[in-house]
Formats: structure tokens, sequence, C-alpha cells
């Protein structure tokens, strides 16, 4: 399942904040497809994921590196809603509430997760990309 929610922020209704909705929205689906390939393009060369308990994941083949085995073994379904919403020149931070239902491929429990996550995404060449991404788990996670 992949769904977006937005909570109308002003930002959105410009052309650069469809554009940026449209890099998370590809992300989004690309994650819940495990399709790193696709993942790929949305990301600035220089990219840093930050993700919640583990080490800074910089420049594209160490965050490729990262995701590859839980998708290899797991199917992660996201949801997103997008709180907020800012655009200034060519950068743009969205905040973001993601839920994530994790299933192991060979069968199991699902385990559910949610994540606060900050996005600063980048203009290149008229092209929007994401070029950090920092997500903190919330403790109240549940399942296996």
């Amino acid at each position: 399942m992949v769904t977006a929610v937005v909570d109308g922020t002003a930002a959105l209704a410009g052309e650069d904040g469809r554009a940026v909705r449209q890099v998370i929205d590809a992300f989004v689906a690309a994650f819940t497809r495990g399709d790193v390939e696709r993942i790929r393009p949305l990301f600035t060369p220089d990219a840093v994921v930050y993700p919640s308990n583990d080490r800074d994941r910089v420049g594209w083949s160490d965050i490729a590196a990262y995701w590859a085995p839980p998708f290899a073994s797991m199917r992660i379904a996201l949801q997103v809603e997008l709180d907020d919403l800012t655009v200034s020149g060519d950068l743009a931070v969205a905040e973001m509430l993601t839920s994530a239902e994790i299933t192991p491929k060979g069968g199991g429990d699902t385990a559910r997760r949610r994540y606060r996550d900050m996005v600063v995404l980048r203009r290149d060449g008229g092209v929007w990309r994401i070029h950090r991404n920092l997500s903190q788990s919330f403790p109240e996670t549940t399942g296996a």
C-alpha cells in the first residue's frame, strides 16, 4: 500500500511544492516495491541518509548497500503523512510521519514501525532530488 496524505500546506500549492511532492511520492512507491534502481535517480549523488540508531550512509553506493539486504528479505510497505513543506530557492524541507509495515518474504509476523522523517531536497539543473534524509524511530513500535 502506498499512501500519501498532505495537510494542505501552502507550499504545496506552487509548482515547486508539487514537484517536491512528486519526488516524495515516487520515493514511497519505489521503496515499497524494494526497487533500488528507481530510488537512485531521486537522490543527489552526494546524498546522506541518517538512519535511526545506525551510522550515517553517505553517497548513493553506501545508501544502496544499506537498503539492499532488507529489500531482499522483507516487504516494506510505507505510508507517509506530510506534515509540513517549506520551499526556499533551490532547497526544500519536508517534515513527515512515516509508517512502515515490514513482513518477511519467507513468511512470519508483520512488524509495524513509525518514524519521524525530515527530508531536505535540493534542486539541481531544475530537478528536485533528495539530498538529506533524517529518520528517527518512535518508541511505540509493535510487532516482531
